[in-house]
């Protein structure tokens, strides 16, 4: 049987198209087995940062991360998208809390959403509220290591737990550092005589009796050795505690600070709201506008430095009140605090919360630091859910914490307007750009080569 010229010319031609197909079906079986992506932006926004993919390269189990998000909240999908990209070990799983509030009650999880599960290796799961890449790959660092930061909460005699339920207690507050991964102990100084080892961070927590002697002297030891601070005073905080912020270079003034420019609605001016920050990680997530960006602090304190501040201790302002504010100086009576409204004592940019960090000729690497905010009460169980207070508090700790093991991951800026292709576009776009046009090209040249030879 003689077969015919145009039955050989066909044949050919359907070889040559299922062999083209079947070189890009094993090309995208290829690509599915092993992913990756480019990131061509001068500051690899669309990508993890060098320390996060060292964190990552010491996972030893399977990790994985279920994100609690609303639907269309691409930018924790994106972050997700590149924590599995840079690791096989990890996976992603998505949960509209919502629609599956069962899982999200499986895991624990109170707090709005985005919230970022983290479950390695038969360990509890972890939640992250704030889930940008620093504290996400912190707390992976923290499950590798198996190193968990405590905080100790500084309890004096007479006063209330600080687990307290109340206005004024901070259950809140604790709650909020647990789901972080904080683990929160009570610190009663005058009779333990000394700040744990452990300690990552001791907060002073508006003090209303004069602290003993004995703490004082630990406090600042811990603090020059490079212990960590996080002191809240306020109205009721003790003169004398007001004085021993000099040992930190920090003096709070003997008045109340308001800001006409920004009233709170539906309060007075005692509430100040603030949202001028200096330069700090504890601040630059608030320039993100999809965060609450203003402090609610009611009756608030001007800090300045002390005149007699140690020579080498850096201190900086953190949180301060636009050009129009005001500080009316206080008179005080016993237990009482009278506000003198008649004229004020002093005008403009006042500062109401300050960051000290001293050296620590042992370990250069661990500096001693110290938050002062000079307002005792915005972080109870009353305001502490006001604005962006409770992100404030939160991220004052970590900052307070870290330790030189500890991830520090700075903001990226976008620059341009980059090209953004999921795996599988992008994938496709290259076949096309390298082999399908190339490889059509050589397979009609060569066909069409053939057939002219046999003519």
């Amino acid at each position: 049987m003689r077969v015919s010229r145009s039955f050989k010319e066909s044949a050919g031609s359907w070889t040559n198209i299922l062999l083209v197909l079947g070189i890009f079906i094993l090309i995208q079986y290829l690509i599915s087995l092993h992913p990756h992506q480019w990131d061509f932006t001068k500051n690899k926004i669309f990508s993890l940062s060098g320390l996060s993919k060292k964190v990552l390269s010491s996972l030893h189990h399977k990790l994985q991360l279920w994100a609690f998000i609303v639907p269309g909240d691409q930018s924790v999908e994106a972050l997700m998208h590149d924590y599995r990209m840079a690791s096989s070990e990890i996976s992603v799983h998505y949960v509209n809390p919502n629609s599956e509030p069962l899982i999200a009650r499986k895991f624990g999880i109170t707090s709005p959403p985005p919230v970022v599960a983290i479950v390695y290796h038969k360990q509890p799961p972890t939640l992250i509220t704030q889930t940008d890449e620093s504290h996400i790959t912190n707390a992976i660092n923290r499950l590798i290591t198996g190193k968990e930061p405590v905080v100790y909460f500084l309890q004096q005699p007479g006063s209330p737990n600080p687990d307290s339920t109340g206005q004024t207690g901070y259950s809140q507050m604790i709650k909020t550092l647990k789901q972080e991964n904080f683990r929160v102990e009570t610190l009663v100084l005058y009779k333990e005589k000394e700040v744990p080892n452990n300690a990552s961070c001791v907060i002073v927590p508006n003090p209303h009796y004069p602290l003993f002697p004995i703490e004082k002297k630990e406090l600042l030891s811990y603090f020059n050795k490079g212990g960590r601070i996080l002191f809240f005073v306020g109205f009721r905080t003790s003169p004398k505690n007001l004085k021993f912020l000099n040992s930190f270079g920090i003096e709070a003034q003997n008045d109340l600070v308001i800001d006409p420019s920004m009233r709170v609605l539906g309060y007075g001016p005692e509430i100040l709201a603030a949202n001028h920050y200096g330069q700090n990680p504890i601040t630059r997530p608030f320039e993100k506008t999809n965060l609450p960006s203003f402090l609610i602090l009611p009756l608030t304190r001007n800090l300045s430095v002390s005149p007699s501040h140690p020579s080498p201790m850096t201190i900086a302002p953190l949180v301060s009140t636009s050009a129009s504010g005001q500080a009316f100086p206080l008179q005080v009576r016993g237990k009482k605090a009278t506000v003198v409204f008649k004229k004020p004592a002093l005008t403009g940019i006042l500062s109401v919360a300050m960051t000290v960090q001293t050296p620590n000729l042992k370990n250069p690497k661990l500096p001693g630091r110290a938050v002062v905010i000079g307002c005792g009460s915005f972080a109870d169980n009353q305001w502490i859910n006001a604005e962006a207070n409770g992100n404030f508090v939160l991220n004052a700790v970590s900052w307070l914490s870290q330790s030189p093991n500890t991830i520090a991951i700075p903001p990226k800026q976008s620059q341009g307007r980059p090209l953004i292709l999921d795996r599988t576009s992008a994938a496709q776009l290259l076949l096309l750009a390298f082999i399908i046009l190339p490889g059509f090209g050589i397979v009609f040249g060569f066909s069409n080569w053939i057939r002219r030879k046999s003519l």
